[in-house]
């Protein structure tokens, strides 16, 4: 593996941290701003997170919907 490979795959890595970080302090605020508490509004921001990162671009961010059915399955 060349050293330029691996000097843009860990640029790509820490872009993608990055962009969980953001997706999840923005889902954890939208909670709370609908009055959520703090526990249901971070585990509610951890699955949007988890969803987020299966999908490429930022422009593909999961629906409502979607975050309901991953707390439902993490619950059965």
């Amino acid at each position: 593996m060349s050293g330029r490979y691996k000097q843009m795959r860990q640029r790509f890595i820490l872009l993608e941290i990055k962009k969980n970080k953001s997706v999840k302090i923005n889902a954890l605020a939208a909670q709370l701003a609908r009055g959520e508490n703090i526990t249901a509004a971070l585990t509610y921001a951890s699955a949007f997170a988890s969803l987020a990162v299966e999908r490429e671009g930022a422009s593909n961010m999961p629906e409502h919907s979607a975050v309901i059915e991953r707390l439902h399955s993490l619950i059965d």
